[in-house]
């Protein structure tokens, strides 16, 4: 038997070699594969939450129909926003230092000169109430906190490839319409977050107004209470929360951040562009105006045929 499978390969080596390297191939596509779904289903990382302990997140998982038509459980993504009281509620509970309510809305920011403010390697600029800037953390290396409705702290790779200082005048166009405001201050995030985003830190009370989520926020950034571990403080906030919500440790904390486009993709395990904006807009104008980005803006956090939403 041996000697006819010599002889089989002697006569039609090419063919064989032909099978070893379609086999040889097919098992590094299955290993590829794996690969790509393990780094999917892997820790998504604390993106923008560097400096937390913990973020609670409105709990994904939903009931499909209702009584005896329920047919099951799905997850939602992104989550529900949560109440703003909740806030409240988790810095009430034992064990936690400081709850910030982060909110995260598309924002898009133009110079002095009406260019549009964009950083390579950075797909979008997201919006925040100023105290938010803790969550990463941002720290100002130039001017002060905005004061006030009509002020903005930019993000210092925008200041730069922008060449923005402090006291400039910017349009940012938001969820609410396009504004004018005055560079307050200047912050830089010191290596640490989602380097693909840029950030514009509005006041704590301009901003729900701005993205139009007035009583809400995406999410809650915890830091624990000095002598608290963060696992400790994790089964508190479960304990004293309930399962209304979804306690995420420093290592998932990217996947309660609203303005990160990759969150659903990780849960769906989907491939597509990291942002509809990348390719999307630029791909109608380099230097669009406020006015088009208005109108972009409409179709925020959806991915619309081109052309739609007034383009």
């Amino acid at each position: 038997m041996l000697a006819v499978a010599v002889r089989t390969v002697r006569w039609r080596l090419v063919s064989f070699a032909g099978a070893i390297v379609a086999v040889a191939l097919g098992v590094s596509l299955v290993a590829a594969t794996g690969l790509l779904m393990a780094s999917a289903l892997a820790a998504s990382g604390a993106g923008r939450f560097a400096a937390v302990d913990a973020v609670v997140q409105a709990n994904p998982a939903i009931t499909v129909g209702q009584g005896d038509a329920a047919g099951g459980v799905a997850t939602v993504s992104p989550p529900p926003r949560l109440p703003a009281g909740l806030v409240a509620r988790v810095g009430a509970v034992r064990g936690v230092g400081r709850a910030v309510g982060d909110l995260a809305f598309p924002a898009v920011a133009f110079g002095p000169r009406g260019r549009l403010l964009s950083v390579p390697g950075a797909d979008r600029t997201e919006g925040h109430g100023w105290a938010s800037a803790q969550l990463t953390p941002y720290v100002l290396v130039a001017g002060r906190p905005p004061a006030g409705a009509g002020e903005v702290v930019i993000d210092a790779r925008l200041a730069r490839h922008g060449r923005v200082q402090v006291g400039a005048r910017l349009i940012v166009v938001v969820p609410a319409g396009p504004r004018e405001f005055r560079v307050s201050g200047i912050a830089v995030a010191q290596d640490q977050g989602d380097r693909t985003q840029t950030a514009v830190f509005f006041s704590d009370v301009a901003a729900p107004l701005l993205a139009r989520t007035a009583g809400q926020v995406n999410a809650v950034g915890v830091i624990a209470a000095p002598g608290v571990s963060p696992d400790t403080l994790r089964a508190m906030l479960s304990a004293g929360l309930g399962s209304g919500v979804q306690v995420l440790d420093r290592g998932h904390a990217a996947a309660a951040d609203a303005g990160d486009p990759w969150a659903a993709q990780r849960a769906d395990l989907l491939a597509r562009p990291p942002s509809w904006r990348s390719s999307w807009w630029p791909a109608r104008s380099r230097s669009p105006s406020p006015s088009a980005a208005a109108s972009w803006l409409c179709c925020a956090r959806s991915a619309p045929p081109r052309g739609s939403c007034g383009g």
